[in-house]
């Protein structure tokens, strides 16, 4: 998912899951994965390593700094329960983002190994 703001701005992204109480089976949360990186479109790379996110209840929140500019956002399900595969990406914060969902198929591979190497060298 893409992430673009044009002005600095600190606020939150948060992933929020349906609530148990809406199904009349269990219904577990499950685990969430959220990294934020920063992205140059020019060069269509990664450039930093901003922050992230592990999570495995209702509501994953991540208090962000962001300066203007394009920004990818990595979220990872690790699905518990089959009959919902739902969740929700939202921003709040003190100057409006534009969020775009990406339809690209990446490589996992090589972009795990790019954040690997971003983390490294910005953490």
């Amino acid at each position: 998912m893409f992430l673009s703001t044009s002005n600095r701005t600190e606020g939150y992204i948060t992933l929020i899951q349906q609530d148990h109480r809406k199904f009349t089976k269990v219904y577990e949360y499950s685990l969430a994965r959220l990294i934020v990186l920063k992205f140059d479109k020019g060069t269509s790379t990664l450039g930093m390593y901003i922050n992230d996110l592990i999570d495995c209840d209702r509501d994953g929140t991540l208090k962000v700094e962001l300066d203007p500019g394009d920004y990818y956002l990595i979220i990872e399900m690790d699905w518990k329960c089959s009959f919902t595969r739902e969740l929700v990406v939202n921003f709040y914060g003190q100057h409006p983002v534009t969020l775009i969902e990406d339809k690209s198929s990446l490589d996992m591979n090589s972009l795990f190994n790019e954040i690997v190497l971003l983390h490294e060298k910005f953490t």
